[in-house]
């Protein structure tokens, strides 16, 4: 069997931590030198793999404090209904509003542990949308 590199060692650990609950939603990890020197491996390696569950949706950077556990499972996305030439432009904002949101709805509108904004964002997105004419141009 093939021995697995420290940066797959890395991501091995940390994903099985999220998923088993070693590593609570919400939780913070262990900072990159302290994971450096748990695994004997350069603080590049630990943030490459960082970054790389980050892009995974498994962990989200708060500058100057560390990484921390975002929420696993299904995420709802913005389900606007578009009938017209100019659907593109809706599908594009779309995309952009879900991937903003996507695993970050448990921290963007929260105030400590009361979350409360994130239905009505949605709804205000919807209702908008639905009731008044939107048409883009490109200038020059």
């Amino acid at each position: 069997m093939r021995k697995l590199s420290k940066y797959q060692e890395v991501v091995a650990y940390l994903k099985t931590g999220i998923e088993t609950g070693k590593f609570p939603t919400g939780s913070r990890l262990p900072s990159i030198r302290q994971l450096s020197q748990d695994f004997q491996c350069s603080k590049d390696t630990i943030q490459r793999a960082l970054l790389d569950l980050k892009h995974a949706q498994y962990l989200y950077a708060k500058p100057q404090s560390g990484y921390y556990v975002l929420e696993q499972g299904q995420h709802q996305d913005l389900e606007i209904e578009v009938t017209d030439e100019h659907a593109s432009a809706y599908d594009d904002f779309r995309l952009c509003v879900n991937e903003t949101l996507i695993g970050r709805e448990n921290y963007l509108f929260n105030y400590y542990d009361n979350q409360e904004g994130l239905d009505d964002l949605r709804n205000l997105f919807i209702n908008s949308f639905l009731s008044k004419p939107f048409i883009a141009s490109l200038t020059n």
